[in-house]
């Protein structure tokens, strides 16, 4: 996310520079600065205008461009490239795009580049006709199609916070849980199901950034998680295991904390055990040191959960049904209409259903897709304005909207995304059946 925001600063501070008039005194820094820009986007992106902002300053400011080691086709080839660059990502949206939308808009600017490049009139309409027709057609099924559906509820509650650790599996798992057995699961004891050991699992998943997500979201997490907990006796309650509200100190703080008290046995004393109070409230002091010596330092925590979660609600009868594909490299090369007949399907049913995606498409719905995530669908709405259908994701990130692309309408923590940009990152779907 910082880095997307410098960049979205560093390009900003970039056009004021174009629309300012050549400064001769900086002219060659200037030109390189430009230059520069040109070179990192002029494959894929018009770059007329800064094009024709160095050929400005190169005449305005007398600047010899042999200095820069560059040729006199230098300026023609840029523009050229990049008009060629911007209609392949033109015809890239729009061949995506228009199986959810009306894309007009973007078929005049195909036009607009392919009369330029002087392509065949011939083929230009008939690509524009096709595509317009089925942006069309597409805009008026979801119109049709698109009911409002709003799942959120008192027992989901606020959006949880995932507090930087690659869990996002367990919370739309327990999303899932919560909202089918009216009772606030806790994320924290699917994670430890699903992990098995502390030291061997969870501690690699230590210091990951938001955008940055390891683990189990790569794979079938949401099945396995809730399959390994319903074999442990069921689910425990958020109240006797905390997966937030741990304090001052995060969550994985506390935790690590936990791990050392135990590494350190011999200094274990009733005075050394708040953090396990934030996380086991019921477990009582005296409680947690019998755990501790009882048990090795891999089932510390485990051991701390299990007693922690005694009595667990039973998930007999409890199945999690899957579509699409569990591995990263196949989310641009799936069909994505089983998985969206799916996802419509349990909406239609008011069910919850939780997505393995890309996570970029959460801060930059334009960049290329990474960083496998999972989160919970708890809406749908039509959106008149743009024509769409959207969805509304429910994530794990806590109640602030600054971590998403400011195109999306952000309700504390819960981000409605366009279908075809959902579309790009996903996976794969689960549900309870």
């Amino acid at each position: 996310m910082i880095q997307f925001i410098s960049f979205l600063l560093g390009t900003l501070l970039f056009c004021a520079t174009l629309w300012a008039q050549p400064d001769c005194k900086n002219a060659v820094r200037d030109i390189s600065t430009t230059a520069d820009h040109i070179k990192t986007v002029f494959k894929t992106t018009d770059v007329a205008r800064e094009v024709e902002y160095i050929q400005e300053t190169v005449r305005t400011c007398n600047v010899n461009i042999a200095k820069f080691g560059w040729g006199r086709g230098i300026f023609d080839y840029w523009k050229t490239t990049g008009y060629n660059g911007q209609l392949t990502t033109l015809q890239n949206k729009i061949e995506h795009e228009s199986m959810y939308k009306d894309v007009e808009a973007e078929l005049n600017e195909y036009k607009k580049y392919a009369t330029i490049l002087g392509l065949d009139p011939s083929k230009t309409n008939s690509y524009y006709d096709t595509y317009r027709q089925q942006g069309r057609q597409s805009r008026d099924r979801e119109e049709n199609t698109c009911q409002a559906v709003d799942l959120r509820n008192d027992t989901l509650g606020p959006v949880r916070d995932q507090d930087g650790i690659g869990w996002c599996y367990a919370f739309a798992a327990a999303d899932l849980l919560t909202y089918r057995l009216g009772k606030k699961v806790s994320a924290v004891d699917l994670a430890l199901n699903y992990n098995d050991k502390w030291d061997n699992n969870l501690l690699k998943q230590v210091g990951w950034a938001e955008h940055e997500f390891e683990g189990a979201a790569s794979r079938n997490s949401q099945e396995v998680t809730i399959e390994k907990t319903a074999q442990k006796g069921g689910a425990c309650l958020e109240e006797n295991l905390r997966s937030e509200d741990n304090g001052p100190a995060s969550l994985m703080e506390n935790l690590i904390q936990l791990d050392k008290l135990k590494r350190d046995t011999a200094e274990l004393t009733p005075i050394r055990c708040p953090s396990a109070q934030k996380i086991f409230p019921t477990i009582n002091t005296k409680e947690l040191m019998d755990i501790a010596k009882e048990s090795s330092r891999a089932s510390f925590i485990a051991s701390l959960s299990n007693k922690a979660c005694e009595p667990r609600i039973s998930l007999k009868g409890i199945e999690v049904e899957r579509k699409g594909s569990h591995l990263l490299g196949d989310a641009l090369k799936n069909d994505k209409s089983e998985m969206f007949a799916a996802l419509d399907e349990q909406l239609n049913r008011k069910n919850i259903v939780a997505i393995s995606y890309y996570a970029s498409i959460l801060y930059n719905a334009n960049a290329p897709v990474t960083g496998g995530h999972a989160s919970s669908i708890v809406g749908r709405k039509y959106n008149r304005k743009s024509g769409e259908c959207e969805y509304l994701i429910r994530n794990s990130w806590g109640r602030g909207c600054n971590s998403y692309d400011t195109r999306y309408k952000c309700e504390e923590g819960n981000i409605w995304i366009p279908k075809s940009i959902v579309s790009k990152g996903l996976r794969n779907v689960s549900y309870i059946k």
